[in-house]
């Protein structure tokens, strides 16, 4: 394997979709999204916004069907401030 090719195999690695979600719309987060979280001077890519707030709130809905309690949050991903 040449140099070249192993620089174009790492190139497309970055690229790839490491992470899928599809409901209530579809979001897929690529390597180099999931890196750019670990980085202090970027801002935060908007698909990982989006899929961290999904994360949250499916996690608060387990929790509150698991003890019979009422959803007492309101979650809004940029998805929904951009449509507004």
């Amino acid at each position: 394997m040449t140099a070249r090719e192993i620089l174009m195999m790492f190139k497309n690695i970055g690229k790839k979709v490491w992470i899928r979600s599809s409901k209530p719309y579809p979001i897929s987060l690529s390597l180099r999204k999931l890196q750019g979280l670990l980085k202090d001077d970027l801002s935060m890519d908007r698909d990982c916004f989006n899929l961290i707030i999904r994360k949250i709130m499916l996690d608060d809905i387990q929790t509150s069907q698991k003890t019979k309690q009422l959803i007492a949050k309101h979650y809004l991903d940029m998805k929904f401030w951009m449509t507004t």
